[in-house]
């Protein structure tokens, strides 16, 4: 009878044992598993930090580029239209100097947000430089007004209207385009 009890106590130790051992190794999977959850959760705000800082530093050179161009076309328009002087020569100088330097990077710049922005972020972006772009030409080398206030028109309405960015970039031959192609990349 002693026996038996000992053989009986065996196994609730052994049956005990092994829920012990069930019940941990679950506990550990079921850690490892919050904490693999906690680790992606902080690498994806991490990177959510990148991303903002990425596309404010671009967004802020892109409405540098903006400004210089606009006070370019003030200028014009105003002594043109108005006969009156917008900006100094030396202002002049330095919204030239600002927009031709701004306009030769901000084209790398686009390209290297591809990684942070999506397709419909970054084709507007493209419709809007190639717009800032045709305005600055038709400043500085045609000083024509007219063709400039129909730019800024365009422009506006890319900015408010998704429908109207996806016509300006298939009908503009400098863009080649293939929906949304990834390999695409601004000049």
């Amino acid at each position: 009878m002693n026996a038996e009890i000992v053989i009986d106590l065996a196994k609730i130790f052994f049956d005990k044992g092994v829920l012990a051992m069930a019940l941990l190794v679950a506990g550990y999977i079921v850690t490892k598993s919050i904490e693999k959850i906690k680790s992606n959760e902080a690498f994806r705000n991490e990177i959510n930090k990148k991303r903002v800082e990425r596309i404010s530093k671009f967004y802020d050179l892109f409405s540098e580029y903006e400004h210089w161009v606009n006070r370019l076309a003030n200028h014009f328009y105003c002594k043109l239209e108005e006969n009156k002087v917008y900006l100094t020569a030396e202002e002049f100088d330095e919204a030239k100097k600002k927009s031709d330097e701004i306009g030769k990077t901000i084209g790398f710049e686009l390209n290297q947000m591809r990684f942070w922005i999506n397709d419909d972020i970054y084709y507007h972006t493209v419709a809007q430089l190639e717009l800032f772009k045709k305005i600055s030409i038709e400043v500085l080398l045609n000083n024509n007004f007219e063709r400039i206030k129909e730019y800024r028109l365009e422009l506006d309405t890319i900015r408010m209207n998704i429908d109207k960015l996806a016509m300006y970039l298939k009908q503009d031959q400098n863009l080649k385009l293939m929906k949304y192609d990834r390999k695409f990349m601004y000049k």
